[in-house]
């Protein structure tokens, strides 16, 4: 079953400062002959180097004591907060009995596999058949968390609730994987594994989509993709 995941899940899933020009500073120093006659562009002119408009005044955007010349730069920081809006997923109401998928399943090598579905729609995506498979390389009957110690990711639970959905049988293709995202999983005692008619017990489970690696069977949830709200059920398999 890893591997047909796998297949599958290479289907599912960018200012210049302006200064003005220097005005000449004695070009008409005197006039005609007269050597004494000074102009009024001379440098004892109150246009002189004691004008406004000298390097003095503290308001040309050359002055060293400019307050926009000394001040440290600063760069505008991003204030907004994370989005903490709870994740709101679509109920789902899960119903039927599991089959024992034995095509899949190596149980002398401790492989269990049970299949939700009959080439119904389950009640995700889009109006397509779907299957639900709960996988198992463990024999541990539980409680197992579904969002721990390994259990949230496919390429290291041993306890995996995986969907397939909108299911193309004529292409063997579907849409999208559902991945546990939290629940807990019990396997009720009295059936265990061994039997292959296990009952199982689900408690606040939540699907959620993900893509999976074909290589590394690492699972990556999709941001903002549909995601399923089962809250407990039990479901029981048919007897072979």
């Amino acid at each position: 079953m890893r591997a047909i995941l796998t297949s599958a899940a290479a289907l599912a899933l960018s200012a210049a400062a302006c200064g003005s020009d220097p005005t000449p500073s004695g070009g008409t120093a005197t006039s005609g002959s007269d050597a004494t006659t000074t102009s009024a562009a001379d440098s004892s002119s109150p246009a002189d180097s004691s004008s406004p408009a000298d390097s003095s005044n503290p308001t040309t955007a050359q002055d060293s004591s400019s307050p926009a010349d000394s001040s440290p730069t600063t760069t505008a920081q991003d204030t907004s907060t994370a989005d903490t809006t709870p994740v709101t997923c679509t109920p789902l109401t899960l119903s039927g009995s599991l089959v024992y998928a034995e095509d899949a399943a190596s149980p002398d090598e401790g492989y269990f596999v049970f299949v939700l579905g009959d080439g119904s729609d389950l009640g995700v995506g889009e109006d397509l058949p779907d299957e639900l498979w709960f996988e198992f390389i463990d024999d541990d009957a539980g409680p197992i968390d579904l969002a721990a110690d390994g259990q949230e990711d496919y390429e290291t639970c041993t306890h995996c609730v995986t969907a397939f959905v909108d299911i193309d049988a004529e292409n063997e293709s579907y849409g999208s994987d559902l991945f546990q995202a939290r629940g807990t999983l019990q396997i009720e005692a009295a059936t265990p594994l061994s039997g292959l008619a296990p009952k199982i017990t689900l408690t606040n489970l939540r699907l959620i989509t993900v893509t999976i690696d074909e290589d590394s069977l690492e699972s990556t949830p999709v941001a903002g993709a549909p995601c399923y709200d089962v809250g407990t059920v039990t479901l029981e398999t048919a007897a072979q």
